[in-house]
């Protein structure tokens, strides 16, 4: 292939975050799970489907859904090799920084490349620094973690557990004997 037609393919990596900002959901969640386990435990039927865990299944899946709707998606971009180095030059580690190892300022870089890479809203560094100072560290690990990804990359390409476990099972072995075959070994 042309390396004209390798640009004209070329696409950016795009990684996805799902930001929680109403941490009380995560609270009512937790009350409304520990009702159904209470109403579980204290189920007489077997199956579980007296009115009490019935009315306590259906508030944690409106729990459920509750959280996943206030959920805020931040999509991220990778803006470029060059242009990532170039952010980290403006932001070189301090002396502590690069004792534990880091090769950025850990402090002032995080926010400029959210700033930088945020595709699905308009982010300034200004709102980038206001949720890496508000986050709580899940949710800002989340945020910061796509933005990594959709920058830095993965070293590895992308392989099916599931789909490998399946040809793994379903494909002959030269280990195991044939169905039917002898298990002791042939002269």
């Amino acid at each position: 292939m042309a390396i004209d037609d390798l640009k004209a393919a070329f696409a950016r990596r795009h990684e996805t975050a799902r930001i929680l900002f109403d941490q009380n959901l995560i609270a009512r969640h937790a009350a409304a799970e520990q009702a159904l386990q209470d109403a579980l435990s204290n189920d007489d039927d077997s199956i579980g489907d007296s009115p009490s865990v019935h009315r306590a299944r259906v508030a944690v899946e409106a729990a459920e859904a509750e959280v996943a709707e206030a959920e805020v998606e931040f999509e991220f971009a990778g803006i470029g090799r060059q242009a990532w180095l170039r952010m980290v030059a403006v932001h070189p580690p301090l002396a502590e920084h690069k004792a534990e190892g880091f090769d950025f300022n850990p402090e002032t870089f995080p926010p400029a490349a959210l700033a930088a890479s945020c595709v699905s809203r308009p982010l300034t560094l200004e709102d980038a620094e206001w949720l890496a100072a508000e986050l709580d560290i899940a949710e800002w690990s989340k945020l910061w973690g796509a933005c990594i990804t959709a920058n830095v990359g993965v070293a590895t390409r992308p392989k099916s557990v599931a789909a490998t476990v399946l040809r793994r099972t379903s494909a002959p072995s030269w280990t195991t004997a044939r169905q039917g075959a002898s298990p002791d070994r042939s002269s």
